[in-house]
């Protein structure tokens, strides 16, 4: 009996361009190349860590004196479950009224989102628009937006609260979280007493952090392994010599003076006579002079 191997055979969502002589290039094609890179790293930052923070964004908050709510988000870095970078580089800080006619609802969150914004129009030319004073937008800035709400957003990625274990999916190898969802989860505040004297907590549990841990060179020697290294070497001298290596004897001048003292330098011994020594050997050669 002949088995026959039935291959499944599908297509991928990236798409590269390929060129050849002789082709005319349009927009497209040029606009491909940077698409390909771009979706391609997303597609390994997706399933490779998920969405979440990188670095960065901590969230701090406060009550000033008139009872306004300062919120200081710290510069940091994050991914969305698409695998895009949300890059803030700078701290920013949010100032939110607080009163008896406007008072904050007991929780906020808060969470980043990507904002790209079109810029550096430049005139067509080479269409039949030319000459009509038509532009498009040569560059796209990414940017971020933080928003801030009262009910936890459903399309941002973060940790369900109460969870214990929220990484369970991704050690079992699972591919990141929905991917519909939009922007990252990164704390959650809670008020209390709003309109009288009021009080904030941050809560930074519910955020995902992603960030690689970085392992030990498993070709570079333990402090374990150095310490035995050490310990072979100095056995190895002690056969070879007799002697302790890294053996070191001070001496002082007073001891030079009371015992006689040998040094070697290039090999040779020389003997340090002492005061005491040549004193005592005048002294006897006096007496058997007077004998």
């Amino acid at each position: 009996m002949t088995w026959k191997i039935v291959k499944t055979v599908g297509k991928s969502d990236l798409v590269r361009p390929n060129f050849a002589p002789g082709l005319l290039l349009e927009d497209d094609d040029l606009t491909l190349i940077v698409n390909y890179g771009r979706s391609t790293l997303q597609t390994l930052l997706r399933a490779m860590l998920g969405g979440g923070v990188l670095c960065g964004l901590r969230v701090t908050a406060a009550f000033d004196t008139c009872k306004q709510l300062t919120i200081t988000v710290a510069c940091g870095t994050a991914l969305d479950c698409h695998g895009r970078v949300i890059e803030m580089s700078n701290t920013q800080t949010i100032k939110i009224e607080n009163d008896c006619c406007n008072a904050l609802p007991p929780t906020l969150y808060l969470s980043l989102l990507p904002a790209d914004t079109p810029c550096a129009p430049r005139e067509l030319t080479g269409t039949a628009l030319e000459g009509e004073g038509e532009t498009a937008f040569t560059r796209i800035r990414e940017g971020w937006q933080i928003q801030i709400t009262d009910t936890r957003p459903e399309s941002a990625c973060g940790c369900p609260e109460n969870d214990s274990d929220c990484y369970a999916s991704h050690n079992n190898g699972e591919c990141g979280c929905d991917c519909d969802c939009n922007g990252v989860l990164l704390a959650k505040l809670s008020i209390t007493d709003p309109t009288g004297n009021p009080s904030v907590s941050v809560n930074h549990g519910v955020r995902r952090f992603v960030r690689p841990a970085l392992l030990p060179d498993p070709l570079a020697p333990s402090a374990e392994q150095e310490t035995d290294d050490a310990t072979q070497t100095e056995s190895e001298t002690v056969r070879m010599t007799g002697q302790t290596p890294n053996a070191t004897h001070t001496t002082s001048k007073g001891d030079l003076a009371q015992s006689g003292a040998a040094t070697s330098a290039g090999g040779e011994t020389t003997v340090l006579e002492t005061s005491a020594t040549t004193d005592s050997s005048k002294a006897n050669r006096a007496r058997k002079s007077t004998k």
